[in-house]
């Protein structure tokens, strides 16, 4: 049981670094074409975790090619392959 916890927690932790490494590079990438929807970088986390976790609002898209490039491609951290979102 203690041994799942630990990876449970690294999992967790991992997934939360991953988050905020993702959405500092969108907000580096999207804040000048867009600097009302990518205002700062807690808002463009809360844009991450919007769509990560459902299929997003709709609200904020990426509108740069960098950006719409690395919304749909996300590498998993324990086997290297991409995830793709569609």
């Amino acid at each position: 049981m203690r041994n799942k916890r630990e990876e449970l927690v690294l999992t967790s932790v991992l997934v939360v670094f991953m988050l905020v490494l993702s959405t500092s590079f969108m907000y580096a990438v999207e804040n000048e074409v867009q600097p009302e929807a990518f205002s700062s970088i807690p808002s463009t986390l809360w844009w991450g975790v919007a769509t990560l976790t459902t299929v997003g609002y709709g609200d904020i898209y990426p509108a740069t090619p960098l950006g719409k490039k690395k919304k749909t491609t996300i590498i998993c951290p324990h086997c290297k392959k991409e995830i793709v979102q569609h």
